[in-house]
């Protein structure tokens, strides 16, 4: 299955290639002086120009003032008493930060630029900044947060780390909604929000949103830095999500919720369809009555972060699918027994607890590679939906028995709650996601409502063993005796990126398939009328793991979707397995296509990562 993994690789190159927005216009250098301080009539056009963003107006019209440093722009405020506390003690705890971290709170990567003073009704930017689209958008963010801070009281004071990191994500919420809405109408004015907000992903695409939203801080930095990169990104990521859900269900009423219900958990801003629908929290009772020196919950958002330094970040954002509730405890040594954290928490299924548990192993692995014996200080331990942590240097023997007694005895009573008076709902994504899992394979037949295909793969033969994922843009794959490989993806478009099938898109898909064969020679890239519908047909030959290889693909459009079908083989069978895959597409039969009325909301989704066992 090592062609499997590769060539599955190479179709998500294809699907970048699809993906890939236009060209970032270039940013307009001007020197320090001429960027000194923008004009009255610039500074009155930015501020009109957030009020229509914004969708309200200032009560009271703020200054706009240059500064000539970042000092200037002043510091972050400190972090209330109780968040610190416990920010410095999941670090030292899960994170291995022993060093006092910082004590201010992380902000938007825009207040890096401009910054609202409420005190005294300003907007604080950076004069001599070079790059103007950046500068202009965080003054716009800037002008935002001064609308909201006169039409809505102030956020509540956070008493937990979830919680801080819960409200400042909530707070950003209607800042990146006007942001995306300022950088859509400059770069793609043809398309309205409600795309975007129906597709946040495609945030990313735009310019300086995707330098925002895909920051994680560079992986060499010191812990430290990489979790307060983390955290930024959060912010800025999470906040545009839980916007462009809010805005699908009610426009900007439904996104000024977060002023006037702010969330009290993280839970409720990674997956904002449980908050809308008022899913239950946990209450939890450890199986004794020996008080803790300190409890509370770690929450979704830190153990994605925490779990970054050993699964891609975007993998492991896919916990926020899976989890249901959590608490931990930390005890104080005693005569008896050395100081021990216990961290208890519950996924919505089996599977989801045990993918869990193995990532949690090998992160805490990571955590004390530097100790003689890791075992010496944690044990993970996993049973049905619960998955709990025990670090202590009580012996193996001691820590185990702990385990399973906690596992036997604590309990977890999950406690229905108000939701918010909007109902979710689904992303397109989650619409294609739902579809796709209708998809038959029955006898060889193949058939499809998502794209409305039905591929008749009996001519394959007994030489070819057929199989459908359950999940993932590959919708089925086969595999000859001899190693070739055919296969079928299925992705969403890309509205900001090149025209299908145009010069620019040929190029980017071209380049993406070249790289990932070595010594790659391109043969073919033609339209094609084999096809359903209107497409291009890709052949390249190259080397996969030193092997000679002859890829082919076909690759054309239904609806908003691209359907990528492709085959890989050795030279010497190439053609006659082509003329196979050929025939199998001639002779496709087409049917209407849909999605589910946006009605219900999404299943709780899939961990998508994968933690081998060790």
């Amino acid at each position: 299955m090592r062609y499997y993994v590769f060539f599955a690789a190479a179709l998500v190159a294809f699907a970048a290639a699809c993906e890939t927005s236009k060209p970032e216009r270039p940013e307009t250098s001007t020197s320090p002086a001429e960027a000194a301080a923008l004009s009255e009539d610039e500074a009155t056009r930015l501020v009109a120009r957030a009020e229509t963003l914004r969708d309200r107006t200032f009560e009271r019209k703020p200054e706009l003032v240059a500064v000539s440093s970042a000092d200037d722009l002043g510091s972050p405020p400190a972090l209330p008493q109780p968040v610190a506390t416990e920010r410095r003690l999941l670090l030292e705890q899960l994170f291995g930060v022993d060093s006092t971290p910082s004590q201010t709170i992380a902000t938007p990567p825009f207040r890096d630029l401009a910054r609202y003073d409420a005190e005294t009704n300003r907007v604080l930017y950076l004069g001599g900044h070079t790059r103007a689209p950046q500068r202009e958008a965080a003054i716009l963010a800037a002008l935002v947060e001064g609308i909201d801070a006169q039409h809505f009281d102030p956020m509540p004071t956070p008493s937990s780390w979830d919680e801080h990191l819960a409200v400042a994500t909530a707070q950003n919420a209607t800042v990146s909604l006007a942001l995306t809405h300022h950088l859509l109408d400059a770069h793609h004015p043809e398309l309205d929000v409600t795309l975007v907000t129906d597709r946040p992903a495609l945030a990313t695409e735009l310019p300086v949103l995707t330098q925002w939203l895909r920051a994680t801080g560079a992986q060499d930095a010191t812990p430290t830095v990489r979790i307060r990169a983390r955290e930024r990104a959060l912010l800025q990521r999470e906040g545009w999500a839980l916007a462009a859900a809010l805005y699908r269900s009610s426009g900007w009423s439904g996104v000024e919720l977060t002023r006037l219900m702010p969330p009290k958990r993280s839970s409720d801003v990674v997956r904002p369809d449980q908050w809308m629908g008022g899913e239950p929290v946990g209450d939890w009772t450890w199986p004794e009555d020996a008080k803790p020196t300190q409890a509370g919950l770690v929450g979704p958002s830190i153990a994605a972060m925490w779990l970054e330094d050993v699964i891609d970040p975007r993998l492991a954002r896919t916990v926020y699918a899976g989890y249901v509730s959590d608490a931990y405890r930390v005890f104080d040594a005693t005569e008896d027994a050395p100081a021990r954290f216990e961290w208890l928490s519950l996924w919505d299924t089996p599977e989801s607890a045990r993918q869990v548990a193995r990532a949690f192993e090998k992160r805490l692995r990571q955590r004390f590679a530097n100790a003689k014996d890791a075992d010496a200080h944690f044990v993970v331990f996993q049973q049905g939906l619960k998955v709990g942590v025990l670090l202590s240097k009580e012996p193996g023997a001691k820590k185990r028995e702990r385990a399973q007694h906690l596992l036997e005895s604590h309990t977890v009573k999950l406690t229905p709650r108000q939701g918010l008076p909007t109902s979710f709902e689904p992303t397109r994504r989650d619409e294609l996601v739902q579809t796709m899992q209708k998809a038959t394979l029955d006898e060889r037949v193949w058939r499809d409502p998502a794209t409305g295909l039905e591929l008749d793969l009996s001519m394959l033969g007994d030489d070819w063993k057929v199989q459908q994922p359950d999940h993932g843009p590959v919708r089925w794959f086969a595999q000859h005796r001899d190693g070739s490989l055919l296969q079928l993806t299925v992705e969403l478009g890309n509205p900001l990126g090149p025209d299908f099938a145009s010069d620019a898109y040929r190029k980017r898909l071209v380049d993406a398939l070249q790289a990932t064969v070595q010594q790659a020679k391109l043969e073919e890239v033609a339209p094609t009328d084999l096809t359903p519908t209107r497409g291009l047909t890709v052949r390249v030959s190259g080397n996969i793991d030193k092997t000679a290889r002859k890829l082919q693909l076909w690759h054309f459009r239904r609806d908003d979707l691209i359907v990528s079908y492709s085959l890989q083989a050795m030279p010497k069978s190439f053609e006659a397995h082509r003329k196979l895959a050929a025939s199998i597409l001639d002779r496709a039969e087409t049917f209407e296509s849909g999605t589910p009325a946006k009605q219900s909301t999404p299943g709780s989704g899939t961990i998508e990562y994968e933690v081998e066992d060790e």
